[in-house]
């Protein structure tokens, strides 16, 4: 959605990546972003399989909750615990409240797309901007990908070797550690399996 990567680098050309595949596309941006996506987009034939949604942080579910996470972060920040990494300080997840608004808005991206279905498809993949950090080897040749999934289910990607079980882990093990289990930059599924997960997502996160 954001044209400007948390850490101050440009994201257009991880960007510009993720934008080659030559799939029906759902984009979230800002106002900055519009023009690149559809230049992108065009330039490859795949204009008229692209929808881009310009949307505005305000207008996200969670955006309600935006003091009440800047209070946590700046308490936190300023009476950092010792079993918390130090080097998270200066993560935007840490620090950024807007950052944590928006990666917590996949699931809601996720049904907006699902909701109006532009394309007929029956599943739906969220990819951050960034998916990749510029390394073009994970994209398939020819930017050609046909993903294979199963309905009924979300599919995420574990980063952890199969024997390394996400039972041992529990939220303290996890929070303000550098530590990266699953991929936050992918989650697909079929429409009614998205629509579910958005609802317990929200529910939990509004308790």
């Amino acid at each position: 959605m954001e044209s400007v990567w948390p850490y101050n680098c440009s994201i257009s050309p991880f960007f510009r990546y993720l934008l080659q595949l030559r799939l029906p596309m759902v984009v979230f941006v800002d106002n900055k972003s519009w023009h690149f996506v559809h230049r992108e987009r065009s330039r490859i034939g795949w204009g008229i399989k692209t929808k881009v949604k310009r949307i505005t942080l305000s207008q996200l579910p969670f955006f309600s909750f935006k003091s009440k996470v800047t209070k946590i972060m700046r308490e936190e920040l300023n009476n950092w615990k010792n079993e918390w990494n130090p080097s998270m300080r200066s993560h935007p997840e840490a620090s950024h409240p807007e950052y944590s608004l928006l990666v917590n808005s996949k699931t809601f991206f996720l049904v907006e797309a699902a909701a109006e279905n532009p394309f007929g498809t029956e599943f739906f993949v969220w990819l951050d901007a960034g998916y990749g950090h510029g390394d073009r080897s994970i994209f398939p040749p020819g930017w050609k990908w046909q993903p294979k999934f199963e309905k009924g289910i979300i599919s995420l990607i574990k980063l952890t070797p199969p024997t390394d079980l996400i039972t041992h882990y529990n939220l303290q093990s996890l929070y303000r550690q550098d530590i990266s289990v699953i991929s936050g930059g992918f989650l697909a599924g079929d429409r009614n399996s998205i629509i579910r997960l958005h609802q317990l997502y929200y529910k939990n996160l509004s308790i």
